[in-house]
């Protein structure tokens, strides 16, 4: 609520109805009642905090030109038809998409399109897509760097499927078609009929071929033959599993949250009351005695590999610190002597199933146990001891239901999920300073922290990313430990 009158400002004073304005669109905030407060300073960081603010709020400051980059995810590399070339472009690493770009996939063949925000378009197989129109808007990353969110995205989807993610705020359990926005210019979706709305951002859209649509769904009647249902959608793990990793990526991207500010409006005569206080230096664990230690738990899942787990081993013990390796028990049958060697080497070593086949592993909690139990014989044999850590393929939700956790506690397992990811495990390879950067943001104001990370055959820009993910959180004031059966488990909330 605005006050009529500021007790300490003159109602004729210049500045007095651009206080007014600032406080009615929440820049800055009241000290108490109807008390503005003018003489206080503004220190450095709550006056990076207001540009940041009016840049990404300021329609004639934030506007930008939205670029999304394509990038191969699986089988034959996609196509591109441009307007400015004669033939089509075979895409066999990242690159640029431009609006009215066709991107084509063949069977087999998954392609994804990320934008700067973390919102992800992912490209089913004989799917021909069309970005026809893009704008975008400056903002400010929570790490404070600039970027580019999405406000505005059409697409002309001429057949196959689309999996969307997007990053600005839009309540899609509605069709888009009739959804309401929160803003109504944050984002424009133009997409065919048959756009299945999956949860809160996340949506799926089928077009037959030969099916000649392409309209704007917020202005059209529905028709929906093709419909995939919210439950059809749940019931396939590997689109739960991407929904998880672009939340996670999308999350790393958010914008910077604004605090509201004191002014650095002084009236006449008026002195600060008080110096300034220096901003603390960010990530840094304050000195002293009475520090409190933070923990790290960096975890890798899938493996061990020929190629990637020798690599963490040489930078755990480089650092002499102690990891730990949820194990496949097919790839332990692959590759024993490296997971003895992980083992004898203080690293602690958990249950992940025998082969991370969803459908397999998540029938029932008879054939969960027959997964795991097979996991911790080849275990048994290896290194001599079968763990009770486990982690659930994909993560505890939604797959483990009630049967499910009630047999791995009777059995004595204990169930681990993480907190920090930076989304190693995405068909689109991300270098390793993104990685870096990506733990460091999401590890902030969390303790403890368990990092999923994962040591299969082609995650080498993990290993390369490792050394500066252990020293940024060593900055950051952690410690590592590994999990064991003692460590309080960090569980995803069950919704379901």
């Amino acid at each position: 609520m605005i006050p009529s009158d500021l007790v300490d400002v003159p109602s004729d004073y210049w500045a007095t109805p651009h206080i007014k304005a600032a406080l009615e669109a929440r820049m800055i905030a009241l000290k108490a009642e109807n008390k503005f407060e003018p003489h206080i300073p503004l220190n450095r960081g709550e006056l990076a905090r207001l540009f940041a603010y009016l840049l990404t709020k300021s329609p004639e400051y934030n506007k930008a030109p939205l670029t999304g980059i394509l990038v191969p995810v699986e089988g034959p590399f996609p196509e591109i038809e441009r307007t400015s070339l004669s033939k089509k472009q075979t895409v066999t690493k990242e690159e640029t998409i431009q609006p009215q770009d066709r991107v084509l996939t063949g069977p087999n063949s998954r392609a994804a399109i990320t934008f700067d925000d973390g919102t992800t378009l992912q490209i089913e197989p004989n799917t021909r897509l069309i970005i026809t129109q893009t704008e975008g808007k400056k903002y400010i990353k929570q790490d404070g760097t600039p970027g580019i969110t999405v406000h505005k995205l059409l697409l002309n989807l001429e057949q196959g499927e689309l999996y969307g993610g997007l990053a600005p705020k839009i309540n899609t359990k509605e069709p888009f078609r009739s959804v309401k926005l929160e803003d109504p210019e944050q984002i424009e979706i133009t997409l065919p009929e048959g756009v299945t709305p999956i949860q809160e951002g996340f949506f799926y859209c089928r077009v037959l071929a030969g099916q000649k649509v392409m309209v704007e769904t917020r202005s059209k009647e529905t028709i929906d033959p093709l419909l995939l249902t919210e439950d059809k959608v749940w019931s396939k793990p590997e689109i739960i599993s991407w929904i998880k990793e672009t939340e996670e990526r999308i999350q790393a991207q958010a914008p910077v949250a604004f605090r509201a500010v004191d002014p650095i409006i002084k009236l006449p005569g008026e002195e600060p009351k008080e110096e300034e206080t220096p901003l603390p230096r960010p990530d840094k664990t304050p000195t002293g005695s009475q520090e409190k230690v933070k923990t790290a738990y960096l975890t890798f899942d899938d493996g061990p590999s020929r190629e990637i787990t020798p690599l963490i081993l040489n930078t755990a013990e480089k650092y002499g610190i102690k990891v730990t390796f949820f194990m496949l028990g097919r790839q332990v049958e692959k590759y024993p002597d490296i997971a003895k060697r992980a083992f004898e080497k203080g690293h602690a070593i958990g249950n992940h199933s025998y082969s991370h086949q969803y459908q397999q592993i998540y029938q029932n909690s008879e054939s969960l146990m027959q997964e795991v139990n097979r996991c911790s014989d080849i275990l048994y044999r290896v290194i001599g001891i079968r763990p009770q850590i486990f982690r659930a393929p994909g993560g505890s939700y939604p797959f483990l239901k009630s049967q499910h956790i009630e047999r791995l506690t009777e059995a004595g397992f204990q169930y681990y999920d993480w907190n920090v990811s930076p989304g190693d495990a995405t068909g689109s390879r991300k270098s390793a300073s993104t990685l870096v950067h990506s733990v460091l943001t999401q590890a902030k104001n969390k303790d403890p922290i368990i990092v999923l990370m994962h040591d299969t055959k082609n995650k080498r820009s993990t290993a390369e990313a490792l050394p500066l993910i252990i020293e940024g959180l060593q900055e950051m004031g952690y410690t590592f430990a590994t999990i064991t059966p003692e460590t309080e488990p960090i569980q995803f909330t069950r919704k379901r």
